[in-house]
């Protein structure tokens, strides 16, 4: 009991001085911002008339949105689009427009991330294009609104809960793919993938769509001459190009901008074009590192311009070099040659990959004089490959007719049928994982007519006992679940606060049931009862007024465990919980 007692306040400790440290983010651009969109978020209806575009968090017009917004400006006139752009990359999406000739098109509008205008653009949006995810972590996507879902490719690198640390760097990709209303996917392959290693069976409402790659189409329709005239002035050659693109290896990359590894690269460009003055040799490494490089005068004649279209320069390119970029599943529609290298041979140990190298749709190697060699003789290279490059296409781009973006486009235009979930959900107080006794509902034996996620308050994974606590326990007790994660700055503010901060946290889901084992009350819960009409918890009184002040009723209790729902509760969750408790 002592040791029990000492653990709860050393937990109110950290947690209040948490607190303290979280008041001073309102002060900051995305702070004021997130409180701007909160407080307005009744205010403006909804314009059936608004799209707006969300590309790698403001800092890219790309990819399959960016194919979605020119189709959009030919299919609807009289529609209005809003892009999102961090205040230090708006002149390369404006460079974006001017290559697809959309530099004056008044319909077109790009407001500065996180100002006042993006905040309302973003409450009044119909719908809501993104290609992975919101980062801000602002959005709560309200009722009437459709948020598309595009992702950045096909997985070969791990995803989700199946790469390492997988609980902490997903939980922001699960919340926005729980208010997704279509997940844009290139192949069934994907599917699967997002299906099982983001858990979104059970929970996920949305619809998956497979319908190949708008951002394909390209490849298959090719640019038209204005566009392929500009591109040679930026690559500045009319020779065949050879493009090397390595992903962001995630080891001595960091987000910052600062890289270790620019020698391995640069070595790898200088070596092929020593060797091969017939091609351009260009370079386009992951944004994560693309300033690190642009700084190095070295580079200058192989980089490509972060903001150059990157299908666009794909239909440009004769031979691909790359290690684990998704970007060689799109050159597949192509049906050009592919080499595969990896100069720092760390990607299967660190996060490891979904298929082997031996599979690949081409020659895999740790060394540049390999990939000499198979340049010399392209031609041998692609006839050894053929079995497996066409195995490839069929897998991953048969969908890729270059009708994707009409096909795509057409959904919003649809009335979407949301999946009925047919499990038993439950929420789970993240709290809770701190002790050593856990109810039958969240027991190892888990009854699979529930389907269970934890939600947990971002302070507390910080804690060093109570995170350490947490993690042993979850992973212990549900290998299965997924994890939401609070990391909204918890102020005692209205209901109507509680309540739009509990939705941004889970992707504005709602429960069958509230689980609170926790003895003590928190902020934390209080957000939390805003999402299920039906609340399992141990008694507590001031839960209890909180409860009281929903509109709650006291029904019964089990094993100790009070029963509260509102009269809009599911009459038949209370045998259910009976029969999961028992």
């Amino acid at each position: 009991m002592f040791k029990k007692t000492l653990n709860h306040l050393r937990y109110l400790k950290n947690d209040r001085k948490w607190q303290k440290t979280r008041y001073p983010s309102v002060l900051t651009l995305e702070g004021t911002a997130k409180q701007f969109y909160d407080t307005h978020y009744d205010d403006w209806q909804v314009d059936h008339h608004l799209f707006l575009y969300d590309v790698r968090d403001g800092q890219q017009l790309d990819d399959s949105p960016f194919e979605l917004l020119r189709y959009y400006l030919e299919k609807y006139p009289k529609t209005l689009h809003v892009i999102v752009a961090a205040e230090k990359h708006i002149d390369n999406i404006k460079q974006v427009l001017y290559f697809w000739n959309l530099q004056n098109d008044i319909r077109i509008i790009i407001v500065q991330q996180f100002s006042n205008q993006h905040m309302q653009y973003l409450l009044t949006a119909k719908c809501i294009i993104t290609n992975a995810m919101i980062f801000s972590n602002i959005l709560v996507k309200r009722g009437s609104q459709i948020l598309v879902n595009t992702w950045h490719g096909t997985p070969l690198k791990k995803m989700g809960y199946a790469m390492p640390g997988g609980v902490m760097g997903s939980w922001n990709v699960i919340r926005t793919l729980m208010m997704t209303d279509y997940l844009v996917l290139p192949n069934q392959y994907t599917a699967d993938i997002f299906k099982r290693d983001y858990r979104l069976t059970g929970l996920f409402k949305g619809e998956f769509v497979v319908a190949g790659y708008p951002r394909n189409d390209v490849l298959v329709n090719g640019m038209l001459d204005d566009q392929l005239k500009k591109m040679q002035v930026e690559l500045a050659t009319d020779q065949p190009v050879i493009l090397y693109a390595p992903t962001w290896t995630g080891d001595s990359a960091t987000l910052d901008g600062t890289y270790n590894g620019l020698e391995k690269y640069l070595d790898v460009l200088q070596k092929i074009q020593a060797n091969y003055s017939n091609y351009a040799i260009k370079f386009k490494p992951h944004p994560y590192v693309y300033e690190s490089i642009l700084n190095d005068d070295r580079f200058a004649k192989y980089l490509i311009p972060s903001w150059l279209n990157t299908n666009a320069l794909l239909a440009y390119t004769a031979i691909l070099v790359t290690d684990y970029s998704s970007l060689f599943f799109d050159f597949l529609v192509t049906k050009r040659p592919i080499i595969f290298l990896d100069i720092t041979d760390n990607y299967q140990r660190e996060r490891g990959t979904y298929l082997g190298s031996t599979t690949l749709p081409g020659p895999f190697t740790t060394k540049v004089s390999d990939v000499i060699e198979w340049i010399g003789q392209i031609d041998q290279v692609q006839i050894n490959y053929h079995e497996q490059y066409h195995h490839f296409v069929n897998e991953f781009v048969s969908e890729d007719d270059g009708n994707a973006t009409q096909r795509v486009g057409e959904l919003v235009q649809h009335e979407l049928k949301l999946k009925t979930r047919g499990n038993l959900s439950v929420l789970v107080n993240g709290e809770d994982f701190s002790t050593d006794k856990f109810s039958p509902l969240v027991a190892k034996k888990i009854s699979n007519k529930v389907d269970a996620s934890i939600v947990v308050y971002v302070s507390h994974l910080l804690d060093n006992w109570y995170g350490k606590q947490f993690f042993s326990n979850v992973d212990d007790t549900m290998s299965n679940t997924r994890i939401f994660v609070n990391d909204d700055m918890i102020i005692d503010g209205s209901w109507q606060q509680l309540n739009i901060i509990g939705q941004r946290v889970v992707g504005t889901q709602t429960f069958d049931i509230l689980l609170i084992e926790q003895q003590a009350s928190s902020l934390h819960q209080k957000t939390l009862l805003t999402l299920s009409d039906t609340v399992v918890m141990v008694p507590n009184t001031q839960r209890e007024q909180w409860l009281l002040a929903l509109n709650y009723q006291y029904i019964s209790s089990i094993n100790d465990l009070a029963i509260w729902q509102t009269k809009a509760a599911n009459p038949s969750i209370l045998s259910q919980i009976k029969e999961e408790l028992k």
